[in-house]
């Protein structure tokens, strides 16, 4: 079962009729949507014939103080959140007639992020400017205490189809951080699994953060670059398995790899520090290296990595208790999300409990146990298959592969089996890390696995290929690499509007690194893109004529 599943209500009837006023301030055109809760209508404000979007409680539930608290959590959230991309708050009231609570705020008239999609993916230009309009709207929030918890791609409506009109919504089961504030939701996950990130199932300490939502936008981004999202769903086990090793990214445009690595880091550590850093990524000083490789998840202590599962493991209850809005101004869908309150904890002595008798005489099953789940866990590589940088003959050589993820958190024995070159030795560095080392004596190509066993006796297998090369002959002088073409005019660009071009490639038959010299824009960046391949990015900010070079250099020092 996946956690992000969808449950699609019959036809909405709605309990309130086109035309009914509350508060004499707001009158209901339409019902957009129903969930658990209650209604969302599209209305109009009398005084000034705006178009609203009101959420409505159900009669039943006003009375139900978690209920209620999340709708004032929502409501002072909203308040405090003054930002164009972020939904308008008007007011949370008791309609004193009908006696029926509700929040009237900004009708958003548009698609979401997701079903934008449906049609392709956005180009990198697209995705900058979501990236710096959506940033900067949770660095807002962040700066007021309030974490999101809960972006995705269906919770980002886009009015008319616009990206540079984006806009945040649903912030009904947000945290605030503030001193005195408690957790609606309590402790434990508040999200999609599709998109949560490693703190919020229990790794990493499990302490959620600002540096939560960067994990999440990370993956909105990472979708909306290749026009679906990331494998990142699954079975409870899998949710957190993927969430011990950075997400493959080898879909995504080369230019935006390395701030999606950095903001796709499973360790929150290791992630851009802000959501402000990351709105104003490219331009200047603030970069992430790109190849840099994420630090692998430390394998944690078994009782953090059975809180993990045990509260992916009782969410597969049949049991419902709050149903929460995924597209709260409805916007032609009925969809909603079932999400359960906190349950209470596993410990890392939990055993199986004997099945209970219902009321009816039927008996429930038995609960599956999260040291059960972990123990048939086997060790998981972050790359079944691993290539090595080629060795040479003689030459002293280190390369520190991939590590295993430990499921069971008691530690992992690592060996290699037979296929490494004479001359190379295997390590275990602890941690399912592990390293080869040594100077190859034969030229060659070379395979070999490394293992991975833990406690309880499951294994996982990674496949290794190494070529060693023969001793370089003697080199001639270095050359520098000619240009494809060696003057070129870009097309015009236009100050503060993003822009992007591809410069021609250098012809080398070595590695060269490239460089823009003296004369480059204020507002762009050169990138560098590998195989002689460059790019110029950014938003130009002073009119005029400019005139740089482009430099590639080659490790023998020689520069064209």
């Amino acid at each position: 079962m996946s956690f992000d599943q969808t449950v699609f209500q019959p036809k909405p009837q709605g309990s309130l009729r086109p035309g009914v006023r509350l508060n004499g301030i707001f009158e209901i055109e339409a019902l957009i949507a129903e969930g658990g809760m209650g209604e969302v209508y599209k209305g109009v404000a009398l005084a000034s014939g705006d178009a609203v979007a009101i959420k409505v409680v159900r009669p039943d539930l006003a009375r139900d103080p978690e209920v209620m608290a999340l709708f004032k959590r929502e409501a002072a959230i909203l308040h405090d959140l003054l930002h164009d991309a972020i939904v308008r708050y008007y007011v949370f009231s008791l309609e004193p007639e009908l006696q029926r609570y509700y929040i009237a705020m900004e009708f958003v008239d548009g698609v979401s992020l997701q079903k934008r999609l449906a049609d392709g993916p956005l180009s990198p230009a697209e995705a900058r400017i979501l990236l710096k309009r959506i940033g900067g709207a949770l660095e807002q929030a962040h700066e007021r205490g309030v974490i999101h918890r809960d972006i995705s791609s269906d919770n980002i409506i886009l009015p008319g189809g616009d990206v540079r009109k984006a806009k945040i919504v649903d912030f009904g089961i947000a945290r605030a951080t503030r001193p005195g504030e408690g957790t609606i939701l309590g402790g434990g996950f508040a999200g999609k699994y599709k998109y949560v990130s490693p703190e919020q199932v229990g790794l990493m300490g499990g302490q959620v953060t600002p540096k939560s939502d960067i994990y999440s936008f990370g993956l909105v981004l990472a979708e909306a670059l290749r026009g679906q999202p990331l494998d990142m769903g699954g079975a409870p086990a899998e949710v957190v398995e993927k969430r011990r090793v950075a997400p493959d990214l080898s879909g995504v445009d080369v230019s935006l790899r390395p701030l999606l690595t950095a903001m796709l880091a499973p360790d929150p550590q290791h992630r851009p520090g802000s959501m402000a850093e990351i709105a104003a990524w490219g331009e200047g000083a603030t970069q992430f290296q790109a190849g840099a490789p994420a630090p692998a998840a430390a394998a944690g202590k078994r009782g953090g990595a059975v809180a993990a599962v045990a509260a992916a493991v009782v969410a597969l209850g049949a049991g419902v208790g709050v149903y929460l809005w995924r597209e709260p101004l409805g916007l032609g869908g009925r969809t909603v999300v079932a999400t359960k309150p906190s349950p209470p904890a596993l410990g890392p002595s939990a055993s199986p409990t004997p099945a209970a008798s219902t009321a009816a005489g039927t008996a429930t099953p038995a609960p599956v146990t999260a040291d059960a789940l972990l123990d048939e866990m086997p060790p998981k590589p972050a790359h079944s298959v691993v290539a090595l940088a080629p060795a040479t003959v003689g030459a002293a050589y280190r390369a520190e592969l991939p590590a295993f993820s430990d499921p069971v958190g008691k530690g992992l024995v690592l060996h290699a089996a037979p296929g490494l070159p004479a001359g190379m030795t295997f390590k275990a560095l602890g941690g399912g890390r592990s390293e080869v080392s040594g100077a190859p004596q034969t030229a060659g190509e070379a395979a070999f696995d490394v293992v991975a066993v833990t406690e309880a006796g499951k294994s996982g297998r990674m496949k290794v290929a190494l070529t060693v090369n023969p001793k370089p002959q003697a080199s001639p002088p270095a050359q520098a690499p000619p240009p494809a073409q060696p003057d070129v005019t870009l097309e015009p660009a236009k100050a503060g509007t993003v822009y992007s071009a591809a410069l021609p490639p250098f012809r080398s038959q070595q590695a060269v690194s490239l460089r823009a010299g003296p004369g480059l824009p204020a507002g762009l960046a050169l990138s560098d893109l590998g195989n002689g391949l460059s790019q110029l990015t950014g938003e130009p900010k002073a009119p005029g004529e400019y005139a740089f070079d482009v430099i590639a250099g080659t490790a023998s020092g020689a520069e064209g």
